[in-house]
């Protein structure tokens, strides 16, 4: 079975890095205070630095926990998908590599939101095939759709992924070890 760490090296997983300004926007007093006092006469520079530095060492680690995560959501979501092939007697249950659907899967961490129409130009395939792999994915429970009030489908998203960038920031807010990842 193709694992998220193949999709890593692939670069699927470029952009789990998570801004660094997360952390200044929780603690807006301590930043401001920082270039206050960096503009005095006798500024307090190394109490700046050190700030900095926590805050960035702080950022790192909610990225590399967020990227571990991701690969870890990545592995069960291709483990859901092939347990829902198995079950509609789909053949192979493990698609190939090169299917639209597990290209897809593959860039739910980078594109956790897509249309028929923006999966199609992103892959190179038809709307009929972005759409049967959209489908296929949420009838996995995978993705999530998105509707109009008329119930027409807007879009397709990967709530899991969004659900982990959303921990990511709280984390960033509220500190690393304060955020469950269950």
């Amino acid at each position: 079975m193709q694992s998220l760490h193949t999709w890593r090296r692939c670069d699927a997983l470029r952009y789990t890095l998570v801004p660094i300004s997360a952390v200044f926007a929780a603690r807006t007093d301590v930043y401001l205070a920082g270039l206050t006092s960096y503009r005095d006469p006798e500024p307090y520079t190394d109490e700046w630095v050190i700030g900095f530095a926590q805050a960035a060492e702080q950022a790192a680690q909610t990225g590399v926990r967020l990227a571990r995560d991701a690969a870890a959501l990545g592995d069960q979501l291709l483990q859901r998908l092939v347990e829902h092939r198995r079950r509609r007697g789909t053949s192979p249950a493990l698609a190939r590599r090169d299917a639209v659907v597990m290209k897809i899967l593959a860039d739910l961490s980078t594109h956790p939101v897509l249309t028929t129409e923006s999966a199609a130009t992103r892959y190179g395939v038809s709307a009929v095939a972005a759409h049967r792999a959209l489908t296929e994915l949420a009838d996995a429970g995978i993705l999530g759709r998105s509707k109009k009030h008329k119930g027409k489908i807007v879009c397709c998203k990967a709530d899991a992924h969004l659900g982990l960038t959303a921990l990511a920031e709280r984390a960033n807010r509220v500190g690393v070890g304060d955020t469950d990842r269950r």
